[in-house]
Formats: structure tokens, C-alpha cells, sequence
């Protein structure tokens, strides 16, 4: 009876293994995600560009002559946020077809490493808005609502899922 019983216990396992690798183990296509960088254009202008994790789809998102760092995707993979040195850097978003591009941080301070909550609601990012030292802000998605988070010296935020 207990040979029986390790025996089915051992089915199962075996079951739940094969069900996860066949029917819930992601597919090839499934795996490829899309990455947004900062590359050159051919005149050797920086450019916010997108690409599938397997190297297909590259296409350039951004034209304009002000140089730009620091792209955030967004979690549902629908918006880009950069930095873009024109005066100052400021902090815009571009749509994932190239569109819709528009200034979100709206003050006179530096404005730069943006990135999505989250849940992609808001946006974390670094300013001088209270001065000459770097703060960590958070705003709207659409640039609104802009506060400061926290009281202390901050570089480069990063936000995961």
C-alpha cells in the first residue's frame, strides 16, 4: 500500500511538471520583450530608439537635435520617458509609435532618470525644484501632481514590477 501510495504521489509531481512545461512554460515568442535605448542617429544626434529583445522591430521614436538620456518604458509597454538637454534637462514622454511626444516636468529646475511606477500610474524622478541639490520627486503620468518624496540627497531611482 505505501509502494502504491509514493507511487501516485509520484504521478502527480510528474503530472503537475508536465502540465507547467507544456501548457504554462512561456513560447519563444512570448519571451521577447521590447528594450528602449538611447543610440545615434546618422547624423550622430542621440535618439530614444525601441527594440524587441531579440534584436527584430528597431525603430526610432525620437528627431530632434537636443541631446537625451536616461529612457524608462513603461510597464505596460505603451510609453517612453527621457531626459532631454535643451536649457536644462527636462523630463518628456513619447509614445511607442514615435507620437505624442510632450514635456512633463514643467519647472526650471534639472529634471532627469525618470521611470515608472509600478503600476505605471506615476513617475519617479530626480530635481533640483527645492535648489541646488538632487532630490527624489514623484508626478502624474502626465506630469502633474509633482511632489517631492523624500528629504535627502538621491541619483538614478530604478522602479521594478
Amino acid at each position: 500500500m505505501k509502494k502504491l501510495r509514493a507511487w501516485f504521489k509520484s504521478l502527480i509531481v510528474l503530472w503537475a511538471v508536465v502540465f507547467w512545461c507544456v501548457v504554462l512554460w512561456p513560447t519563444e515568442k512570448e519571451k521577447v520583450f521590447k528594450i528602449a535605448y538611447i543610440g545615434k542617429d546618422k547624423n550622430g544626434i542621440s535618439q530614444v530608439f525601441l527594440i524587441n529583445s531579440d534584436g527584430t522591430g528597431k525603430k526610432i521614436l525620437t528627431n530632434t537635435p537636443f541631446e537625451k538620456w536616461n529612457p524608462s518604458l513603461s510597464h505596460d509597454g505603451k510609453t517612453v520617458v527621457f531626459q532631454v538637454l535643451m536649457r536644462d534637462w527636462d523630463i518628456y514622454s513619447i509614445d511607442v509609435e514615435g507620437k505624442n511626444l510632450k514635456k512633463l516636468a514643467l519647472s526650471l529646475a534639472q529634471e532627469v532618470s525618470p521611470c515608472f511606477t509600478p503600476d505605471d500610474k506615476k513617475i519617479i524622478f530626480i530635481s533640483t525644484q527645492e535648489g541646488d541639490i538632487m532630490k527624489l520627486f514623484v508626478m502624474n503620468r502626465d506630469g502633474s501632481n509633482q511632489k517631492k518624496l523624500f528629504d535627502f540627497i538621491a541619483a538614478t531611482p530604478s522602479c521594478s514590477r
